[in-house]
């Protein structure tokens, strides 16, 4: 069972992030683009730091969760073991992620103490349930 769980309510263009852990709640506005779309569901997986993007404000590797291999998208065309939740300000920021707003992503990575497995679950809810 993980010890940390994430929510992406999607619907329409943006959607809400909700995390509760560590003694720290974030409810706030996310996005995607809206042409690399993952599959909803639920995703086991690892607070880290991104390869390839680099932090805003340090310039260190950016901080984010990982949402682990074969992450398909909604079109069943293909699938990404490049799919995270990380900073950003709108929807340019995503490659297929979610993005939120970097104080609200920092609030929750450093939360979030890793323990070297798939310690966060990442739902991801569409329509209805969103």
């Amino acid at each position: 069972m993980a010890s940390y769980e994430i929510t992406v309510r999607r619907n329409g263009a943006a959607g809400k992030l909700e995390f509760t852990g560590g003694g720290v709640s974030v409810n706030t506005t996310c996005w995607w683009d809206a042409n690399h779309v993952i599959v909803a569901g639920e995703y086991p997986s690892w607070r880290t730091r991104m390869n390839s993007k680099k932090d805003s404000v340090t310039k260190e590797k950016r901080p984010g969760i990982w949402l682990g291999k074969n992450v398909p998208y909604g079109d069943g065309s293909k699938t990404s073991d490049g799919i995270f939740i990380h900073e950003g300000t709108g929807p340019s920021w995503s490659d297929g992620c979610v993005v939120l707003k970097r104080d609200e992503m920092m609030k929750m990575w450093n939360a979030i103490i890793p323990d070297g497995t798939a310690n966060v679950l990442v739902k991801v809810v569409d329509g209805a349930g969103a």
